[in-house]
């Protein structure tokens, strides 16, 4: 393979499109379809792009599509004796097409469907070709390389193609006002919005040691094992086996502190095994890779849905996120981070929580006993203009420490819901088990 070639031939569907060309030229109405369903591009042969190119200019003036007037055109350009095959040229090929090759009407778009799709397939390979030859001559480096290919095989392509333009009649209302998201498994959040919507960027806001961490956990916690869904959570902060201990230990009723060492105490240790066990049934993915792109995620998150399926991805935290291409704005950098994570999550059709950091400003605040605010987001702009949903987790008890009756109470501030009210959820914090909980139930015992 050289760089500026491609030794194997390109895929075809050559009879396929002298049928619609044919079906063009043959049907009253042909030509429309073909216009509406095609483009010049679409077509591998030479002859063919430029026979669509004169049916197309006719259709453009009003004209009528026929041999004589394709011909005319052809003509005019200097394409005429272009098209065809060997020993079959100029009007004979029209001729053939019309009365050799044309489908039914009714055929068109199954046909268009198949070219479309083989054009695409030689989009791909093109870009393929290109990226490997940036490699080999290192115009680019293979970073560069595997972010332009993620970019334009991510989906923007294919999803392009798939939304396609609807009258506002056929647009279902049904569906969209019966389902509900997925359930956070926390009843007080879930009054507040209609779940995890698919397709929806969730970011979950809070100051250091207010429980973002927590409360994301809790949420994988009961996706995972209670509701049986796969959860894939990107750590970039806390190492896997950091994750790990506050799982098992949440579900164990064993204390953070006591996880270390969980194997001293024999009841300890039979807690923490029963769960093992469970967790054997549960599927909670964790990847806790400190230095990792929009890509890297999104590349991850497509082979654990084609392997397993997927239903809720969770990223803490998204200023530390690389960017893709950074910049020297950390604005810019972020703003390119969220609306990728946005992309994301309609891509894979799926939720996303992202954790995010507020800004100093709440600690300076005296009002209001500094409850945060959506315009706390840090460099809130993008954040707060891509998510879905904004909730803020807020413990007044981290100001307060001298107050007993503010023990483990939470709020959490649904700051933004684009399709819904805004409001507070009260929840528990249990600090020993770093975990959150309804406040309807029974508190958690504090542990031996």
């Amino acid at each position: 393979m050289t760089n500026s070639t491609i030794d194997t031939p390109m895929p075809t569907e050559i009879d396929l499109e002298r049928e619609v060309l044919g079906a063009a030229l043959y049907h009253p109405g042909g030509s429309s379809a073909a216009l509406r369903l095609l483009s010049r591009g679409a077509f591998s042969d030479d002859g063919h792009q430029k026979i669509y190119a004169a049916i197309a200019s006719l259709e453009r003036a009003g004209d009528r599509v026929d041999i004589v007037t394709v011909s005319n055109v052809l003509k005019k350009h200097g394409w005429l004796e272009e098209i065809g095959v060997e020993g079959i040229k100029g009007e004979s090929y029209l001729n053939a097409l019309q009365y050799e090759h044309s489908c039914a009407l009714e055929s068109v778009e199954a046909r268009a469907k198949i070219i479309n799709a083989t054009a695409a397939c030689r989009q791909d390979i093109l870009a393929y070709h290109r990226a490997i030859s940036d490699l080999y001559t290192g115009a680019k480096s293979a970073e560069e390389v595997y972010a332009e290919i993620e970019s334009k095989h991510g989906g923007t392509a294919s999803a392009a193609s798939e939304h396609k333009t609807k009258h506002i009649r056929d647009i279902s209302l049904d569906d969209e006002v019966a389902e509900s998201g997925l359930s956070t498994g926390f009843e007080a959040i879930d009054n507040m919005i209609p779940g995890l919507q698919k397709g929806a960027l969730i970011v979950l806001g809070g100051r250091p040691s207010m429980g973002k961490t927590a409360l994301a956990l809790s949420i994988a916690r009961n996706v995972a094992i209670r509701a049986g869904k796969v959860v894939l959570m990107f750590s970039l902060e806390m190492t896997e086996k950091q994750i790990a201990r506050r799982v098992y230990g949440a579900e164990a009723r064993v204390g953070i502190h006591k996880m270390r060492d969980y194997k001293s105490s024999p009841a300890y240790s039979e807690r923490v095994e029963s769960v093992r066990a469970q967790l054997k049934n549960a599927a909670l993915l964790i990847n806790d890779n400190p230095i990792i792109t929009v890509p890297n995620i999104r590349s991850e998150a497509k082979a654990i849905k084609s392997r397993y399926g997927l239903d809720l991805v969770i990223v803490d935290h998204i200023h530390l996120v690389t960017p893709d291409r950074k910049s020297n704005n950390s604005n810019q950098d972020l703003t390119q981070i969220s609306r990728a994570l946005k992309i994301l999550a309609k891509q894979l059709d799926v939720p996303v929580i992202v954790l995010s950091q507020l800004s100093r400003a709440v600690e300076s605040r005296k009002d209001d006993n500094h409850r945060p605010k959506l315009s706390d987001l840090r460099e809130s702009g993008a954040i707060e203009q891509d998510a879905d949903v904004v909730m803020l987790v807020y413990r007044e008890e981290v100001y307060v420490r001298d107050n007993p009756l503010l023990e483990g109470q939470a709020e959490v501030i649904i700051a933004k819901q684009r399709d819904g009210a805004i409001g507070t959820a009260n929840l528990r914090f249990v600090r020993w088990y770093a975990s959150f909980e309804d406040v309807q139930g029974e508190a958690l015992a504090k542990p031996d």
